[in-house]
């Protein structure tokens, strides 16, 4: 049976004695494999991305010189006592960035490389000869502090950019969509530029955009969802499309991909946006629309298809349910004093 499956599956190292002997892939082997399944289920860039990542981890947690010493190593070397030597070694690199916000870092290079092991690649036994690697898939992140989603501030400019849409509508129709996407529907940057027109489904007055996978890209998490699409937005829609599978009207893919959420950060920056990220801020806004409206933190990770609840309780678990409760102390019949009235400064 061993060898009937080492042999239709092309992936076997010695046959001895009428048994498969059991080695163990390289790293180089591991990333040739993963690169194989572009066509089928990942786009070529977030593949390379995943193996520059996996390489990256390598070199800071065994201080390799180059990629070449990190693709020759077996995979055996994928532990959990790695993983945190990895995350003391890059925490330590005196890149100039704070603590942090090297944390934050060492957490993005680190779910990057875990990717090229993903669950439903490991599920197709692409990798037979592999040891156990729970340990370096499950080792905790580390904890950064989260950032602060200040509601009422992106609501006020969130007004100021869209009293100015019309405009953009006129200069750049493109980037015109892209924000009214972002923030009627709130998709990623990456998802509002891989939507088809036939992510379009449902009667009128019931439209969703079915967010799924494509050919060449599937989404982060590989979270398929369905988001309302309102009235309004569809016929934006329909006036500007350029004929093409794309929503996005765009000449070339390379600027549909690329150029378009690009210009549409260069018109906020002009009108003011104060804040680093701009079309992400956007889908904040949406999301913070539907906790207000629903009420339901389920709702709100549904729509906005994130991986964990963790992320949706950060931004949105005050604006759903904000704590309500009055403490009252017995102050041994000292009568209250009126406060002065003082200007408070929010800093």
């Amino acid at each position: 049976i061993d060898k009937i499956r080492a042999i239709t599956k092309e992936q076997w190292d010695v046959v001895h004695a009428g048994q498969t002997t059991r080695g163990h892939h390289t790293i180089e082997e591991v990333c040739e494999l993963y690169l194989g399944q572009k066509g089928r289920r990942i786009l070529m860039k977030t593949a390379t991305d995943n193996i520059a990542a996996l390489l990256c981890f390598l070199r800071i947690a065994l201080r390799l010189k180059d990629n070449d010493q990190a693709l020759a190593l077996s995979t055996t070397v994928l532990t959990a006592d790695l993983v945190k030597t990895f995350q003391d070694n890059h925490t330590r690199v005196g890149s100039g960035k704070t603590e942090q916000a090297a944390r934050r870092s060492a957490n993005f290079k680190l779910s990057h490389a875990r990717a090229v092991f993903a669950k439903f690649l490991l599920a197709d036994n692409l990798y037979p000869n592999l040891p156990d690697i729970s340990g370096f898939l499950n080792v905790r992140k580390l904890p950064a502090v989260p950032e602060v989603f200040r509601f009422e501030l992106i609501d006020e400019w969130c007004q100021k950019i869209f009293a100015n849409m019309h405009d953009l509508r006129e200069s750049d129709p493109a980037a015109y969509l892209f924000l009214r996407l972002g923030a009627g529907t709130g998709l990623r940057s990456r998802e509002i530029s891989e939507a088809l027109n036939s992510w379009i489904v449902g009667p009128k007055g019931k439209r969703m955009i079915y967010v799924q996978p494509t050919e060449t890209w599937i989404p982060k998490g590989r979270k398929i969802r369905k988001i309302p699409l309102g009235e309004d937005i569809y016929h934006d829609i329909i006036a500007l499309t350029d004929g093409s599978d794309w929503i996005i009207p765009a000449a070339t893919t390379n600027e549909r991909n690329a150029g378009v959420p690009v210009r549409l950060s260069a018109w906020m920056k002009e009108l003011g946006w104060p804040f680093k990220k701009k079309v992400h801020e956007l889908r904040k806004w949406f999301g913070a629309q539907v906790a207000t409206q629903t009420k339901s933190l389920f709702d709100c990770q549904r729509v906005l298809g994130h991986a964990s609840h963790e992320t949706t309780n950060q931004y949105y678990a005050d604006i759903v349910k904000p704590p309500e409760f009055t403490i009252t102390m017995d102050t041994g019949g000292i009568e209250p004093q009126e406060p002065e009235q003082k200007l408070a400064v929010n800093n």
